[in-house]
């Protein structure tokens, strides 16, 4: 139970740095 929960944590960091990455790129497009 412990690891699972782990793993959500760990999802949960990767969908935040997913969606910040979309916004750069998307701003780095509007920019050029």
């Amino acid at each position: 139970m412990k690891t699972l929960i782990h793993f959500k944590r760990i999802t949960t960091t990767s969908w935040q740095w997913l969606k910040l990455v979309e916004q750069v790129l998307k701003l780095l497009e509007h920019w050029s």
